[in-house]
């Protein structure tokens, strides 16, 4: 294998591939492959220049399915993690870690240790994040120990935001979360310890996170308030959510406030109207984007704003927004929303082949239509993403139900006819429980239907997306 650069370490593709020559140059002789792999992550992770380590450790990440080598791995990204001399590297080296699942067990003591005993505020607070990633409930204690105790601001935050993975089992953390949630002079903690609460789901928590929402000044605070209310289905705090989505000035507040709503799902039916004001009149293209997208998990009382959709599709300038629009009114079935929808396909302010219009199309016309069967041809192309996929797989299964519910139906009126003909009495009785019992099935099966409707909300990818706004 010829020289490597520090360029070759920068470029993911090209650190693939040499990865991939290291392996085929050395295929005989598995020792040595893995001995020049090594050498070769170690070079970029040690490298002088910061961007070099950087750049090298989170290319780490590329090899976590390479069983050969992920305890070598995992030894050098917790030793970045501890001992590199810049807290971004570190970080980085903690975020690959994170993403490595289950693997992560095999460092858990070297993660208790430096819990116990790093000088290092942050380092502390990354085992403690990682510790919480591993889930085992044994280390409560200890976290929840130096939860207590922790005077860096880094560390307490990622101490406090550590105990929501372990959602119920850390619930004798809850007031001490709740404290620093409403005390803590660091915006960080606060907003860290709310997300928990809502992970962690103790109801004794839902008054202290409503006060906060109304008094605390750090949106941020805010919105993860929100997020934690969202979570744990806070019904009695729709009637502050409805004002706080009306009146915060902070947009990431009303945004995740929005979701908290949809999150209340049939419950929030008094919520409509905020939600209509927040989806024609609200600044943030966000925020009206996610106000038309939560409509479909409140149930049948939207089909009434079915109108004010039709008006947003007409006159929002934001093409999201729009796209969301026109998703909403095919989850709510509008056929009133047909004429629309078709005179901006021929004006040309959509597109008919565009995926948020089939899916649409599909589900307002039914199994049988020209856009159902694109859908399904589409569903084999790499480029359609979770999303779609999964849109695609519940409107498969929303046919299916309705089929098996048509037979179910037929089954059940050819029954009630056999029923009208001279019988013996005890074949009556078998003939009646039978229909009985479909009717039982029949009624199952209309209650999965509602299930492919609901608003689709990522809240187990929170954290992670939030963690990533470290960096």
């Amino acid at each position: 294998m010829g020289k490597i650069s520090k360029d070759d370490l920068m470029d993911c593709e090209k650190f693939n591939e040499i990865i991939s020559e290291i392996k085929d140059e050395f295929k005989n002789d598995f020792n040595n492959a893995k001995n020049e792999i090594l050498e070769f992550l170690k070079m970029g992770v040690k490298d002088k220049d910061q961007p070099i380590r950087y750049i090298s450790t989170w290319q780490l990440s590329c090899l976590k399915e390479n069983e050969e080598l992920i305890d070598d791995i995992l030894e050098i990204l917790l030793d970045v993690m501890k001992n590199d001399d810049d807290q971004c590297v570190r970080q980085r080296a903690a975020y690959v870690l994170y993403d490595m699942d289950e693997k992560l067990d095999s460092i858990k003591d070297k993660l208790i240790e430096l819990l116990r005993t790093s000088s290092n505020g942050e380092v502390r607070g990354e085992a403690a994040y990682l510790l919480g990633k591993i889930k085992d409930p044994k280390t409560i204690p200890l976290i929840f120990s130096k939860l207590k105790k922790e005077s860096n601001d880094s560390a307490r935050s990622l101490i406090a935001w550590s105990l929501g993975d372990f959602r119920k089992e850390a619930s004798v953390a809850v007031p001490a979360l709740i404290d620093l949630m409403k005390k803590d002079k660091s915006e960080v903690v606060r907003w860290r310890s709310a997300l928990s609460l809502g992970l962690i789901g103790d109801k004794k928590a839902i008054p202290a996170l409503i006060q906060q929402l109304t008094c605390d000044n750090c949106g941020d605070v805010r919105s993860s308030v929100a997020n934690a209310l969202g979570e744990m289905r806070a019904i009695e705090a729709l009637p502050y959510l409805n004002k706080s989505l009306l009146n915060d000035k902070h947009e990431d507040t009303r945004f995740e406030v929005t979701m908290a709503i949809g999150s209340m799902e049939e419950a929030a039916d008094f919520s409509i109207p905020m939600l209509v004001e927040a989806m024609k009149n609200d600044e943030s293209s966000r925020v009206r984007s996610m106000a038309v997208q939560v409509f479909p998990s409140i149930g049948n009382e939207s089909k009434k704003i079915i109108p004010d959709l039709i008006e947003v599709l007409l006159n929002d300038e934001d093409n999201f927004v729009r796209s969301m629009t026109i998703r909403t009114l095919g989850k709510l079935e509008a056929i009133e929303a047909l004429e629309t929808i078709n005179f901006l396909i021929k004006e040309g302010s959509i597109k008919e082949d565009e995926f948020d219009v089939l899916i649409s199309l599909a589900r307002i016309q039914g199994n049988k239509s020209k856009s159902y069967s694109k859908i399904l041809k589409l569903k084999n192309k790499e480029e359609l993403g979770e999303w779609e996929l999964r849109d695609i797989e519940l409107l498969e299964l929303r046919y299916e139900v309705e089929e098996r519910i048509d037979k179910i139906k037929d089954e059940i009126i050819n029954l009630r006819e056999i029923t009208q003909k001279p019988l013996q009495s005890e074949i009556k009785f078998i003939i009646k429980d039978g229909i009985e019992n479909l009717n039982i099935i029949l009624n199952e099966l209309k209650n999965e239907l509602p299930k492919s409707q609901k608003i689709f909300i990522p809240r187990e990818l929170t954290k992670e997306r939030l963690f990533e706004l470290r960096f």
